[in-house]
């Protein structure tokens, strides 16, 4: 079994500055979302095996935030250029390179990479995936090279708070 929990980078600032797209910090709102994300995660006991994220700024607070909600020291977490506005099949050719060692993965990236993944995994499109949301999915597989579309039972969905119901 593998357990792989999306989530969407919480909500940035409106402009990065001179760094522009990459550079933008999380708001203020964006914070406390993530935080409150990583505590909710937390009381589902997931414990990483890996924990990856965009190397983009609000992709790398969001996931600090998350970590430090879930107990994971910082140092290994992993910010990955490569996944910077990556696509669903640059996202799902990430995965299928993950090593088997790895049983619950966390990636935090960005849209519409992610809702377009989550969408080829369980074969159901997303309302929405807003900013600061967390999306589990289950395979019953032995190795992370062999997902393919439609393999993924939903678990559970995190949401900000005052985001409504599921995506």
């Amino acid at each position: 079994m593998r357990e792989l929990i999306l989530i969407r980078h919480a909500e940035a600032q409106a402009h990065g500055g001179p760094g522009g797209d990459f550079q933008r910090p999380l708001s203020e709102r964006g914070e406390q979302d993530a935080a409150m994300l990583g505590r909710r995660l937390a009381q589902r006991a997931l414990h990483p095996d890996r924990f990856s994220c965009s190397s983009a700024l609000r992709a790398l607070g969001t996931a600090r935030l998350v970590a430090a909600g879930l107990g994971v020291r910082p140092e290994r977490l992993l910010a990955e250029e490569r996944l910077y506005l990556a696509s669903a099949g640059d996202l799902l050719a990430w995965i299928n390179a993950l090593p088997d060692s790895c049983r619950t993965v966390l990636l935090v990236a960005h849209n519409p990479g992610l809702a377009e993944l989550a969408t080829i995994f369980t074969g159901r499109a997303l309302r929405g995936f807003p900013p600061g949301t967390a999306l589990g999915l289950r395979f019953p597989l032995s190795h992370w090279a062999s997902l393919t579309p439609g393999d993924a039972r939903f678990e559970f969905v995190e949401l900000p708070a005052g985001q409504g119901s599921q995506p």
